[in-house]
């Protein structure tokens, strides 16, 4: 994945992470284990959300029924990223032969559990979804729809999107959030010090 954005963004576009931001130290960091994880939320079909899937052997693995088909089984049109870098071979294996019980296909506005709901949004992907969570402080909305704060805040819409319909339709909806994380902003963590969004 690194090698094919680079080749097309230059260097400084590679996801890079320190060993502490691996799954397994991230979530002993807070006292779990992956093996205590019981639903895992995929957005979008990008090997970055996929890639470590078969480290949550306990848990349903949710995703968009809509993006499952058109990014992965019977796109539209062309794909802008190899299947690959989508669902690696080793995840294929997993979800498709190994574990295929453990694959929960979403509908486009479903429950998945009480308090916790996804609804497809597209724009970026058409795996792409956004997951709203009941929370003490108002339902919290969080997806890859929108790369930063001011992809919503100032409607300049993301950069990398398949669809500027479904962008204004999506940005309208997290306007009106009660809390609105995009999941790719570093300014989350000065608006939620340690991560905290409610306890």
């Amino acid at each position: 994945m690194n090698r094919q954005w680079a080749s097309y963004a230059g260097p400084r576009c590679r996801m890079l992470r320190t060993p502490e931001e691996r799954p397994e130290a991230a979530l002993a960091s807070i006292g779990i284990r992956p093996g205590d994880v019981t639903h895992v939320l995929i957005t979008p079909l990008q090997s970055y959300a996929t890639g470590n899937i078969p480290l949550f052997r306990n848990a349903e693995v949710c995703i968009a029924r809509r993006g499952w088909i058109e990014d992965f089984h019977a796109p539209r049109f062309p794909v802008h990223s190899p299947r690959r870098t989508r669902i690696p071979d080793d995840v294929l294996h997993y979800l498709e032969l190994e574990q295929p019980e453990k694959v929960r296909l979403l509908d486009d506005d479903e429950e998945i559990l009480p308090g916790l709901r996804a609804r497809w949004v597209g724009v970026h992907h058409r795996s792409s979804m956004a997951f709203e969570v009941d929370t003490v402080n108002g339902c919290v909305t969080i997806s890859d729809a929108a790369f930063h704060y001011g992809n919503v805040e100032d409607m300049h819409p993301l950069g990398i999107m398949e669809s500027l319909e479904e962008c204004h339709e999506a940005y309208r909806r997290f306007r009106n959030a009660a809390i609105f994380l995009p999941l790719y902003d570093p300014i989350v963590l000065e608006r939620f010090p340690r991560g905290e969004i409610a306890r």
